[in-house]
């Protein structure tokens, strides 16, 4: 699998990258990537989660999904001033 960082870089919508901390390192790999291309994109590894954090850790994904909320509202704020 390959992914055109190019293709890509357009998307500028903000966009949470959750994989678990216990998951495969390839896995880990595209989500780095993924969210070093996208310009809002943000990467999360929930506390001891495997592949889907939302299942194996939902605390630890309901904690990553607010996280990023609150820096958004954070930083909206922020320009808005």
């Amino acid at each position: 699998m390959t992914i055109d960082p190019d293709a890509i870089a357009g998307f500028d919508r903000p966009l949470l990258l959750a994989e678990g901390d216990r998951g495969p390192k390839l896995l880990r790999r595209i989500v780095e990537l993924l969210a070093r291309t996208l310009p809002a994109g943000t990467a999360r590894r929930p506390p001891g989660a495997v592949h889907a954090p939302s299942l194996t850790s939902p605390s630890g994904y309901a904690d990553a999904v607010a996280e990023r909320c609150l820096s958004r509202l954070t930083r909206r704020r922020r320009l808005t001033r």
